[in-house]
């Protein structure tokens, strides 16, 4: 009677305890739920997540307080700093006139990048890409996806033809505006069907906006 009469004390403690420990782990919860709720939509894709969209204050899928953004393609390289606002761009003179035929002449392949200039933005970035629509690489641009949803573009080519002067780089690679129509976007995605290229800009709800006629209708490709 004596040992049956602890285990029952025993297991009343324990319940007890289990008890207690649960109202104590539920109140964590709720007095931090905001802050656990941040945490998640940090690293959370928002076109699925209804709470993720009213109460984070990030539109995009990576920590932006740690990692800068960049893009490299056509002889351009492009980096965006912490501040989201500052932006690098060094290219390679060989690589471009590869890409682009310019009939640069007396180029050293194996120069590699040098520094351009730095641009300051605006607007805060939330994605960087150098991509465009079509087959020709007179399609290709510098694309910023802003924090607003909309995005900003560089059309190279176009910008190298009509602007080049190695002696004042402050006339390479500024934004031509934003893109008409585009002021929701929360990530810009590279598509391909068949032979047929695009760059595709994805908005909260989950749909897609092809953007080929939209990089047509600026007259800049």
């Amino acid at each position: 009677m004596e040992n049956g009469g602890r285990a029952n004390g025993f297991l009343a403690f324990f319940v007890v305890f289990l008890i207690i420990l649960s109202c104590s782990m539920g109140a964590l919860i709720y007095f931090n739920k905001d802050v656990l709720l941040n945490n998640i939509c940090k690293n959370y894709i928002p076109k699925t997540e209804d709470k993720c969209k009213k109460k984070c204050d990030v539109s995009y899928d990576i920590n932006t307080e740690e990692f800068g953004l960049s893009a490299t393609g056509a002889g351009l390289m492009v980096n965006v700093e912490k501040n989201r606002k500052d932006v690098t761009i060094g290219y390679d003179a060989y690589v471009l006139n590869s890409t682009f035929g310019f009939g640069w002449e007396g180029l050293d392949p194996a120069a590699g990048y040098k520094l351009l200039d730095t641009k300051t933005m605006k607007k805060r970035i939330t994605q960087v890409m150098i991509d465009g629509s079509g087959q020709s690489a007179a399609s290709l641009a510098i694309l910023y996806l802003m924090e607003d949803g909309s995005v900003e573009y560089v059309p190279i080519k176009k910008d190298i033809e009509k602007n080049w002067n190695q002696t004042n780089p402050n006339n390479l690679f500024n934004s031509y505006g934003e893109l008409d129509g585009v002021d929701d976007a929360i990530s810009l995605i590279s598509a391909n069907a068949d032979d047929y290229h695009t760059v595709l800009a994805r908005n909260p709800d989950g749909t897609v906006n092809d953007l080929t006629y939209v990089f047509a209708s600026t007259g800049d490709f």
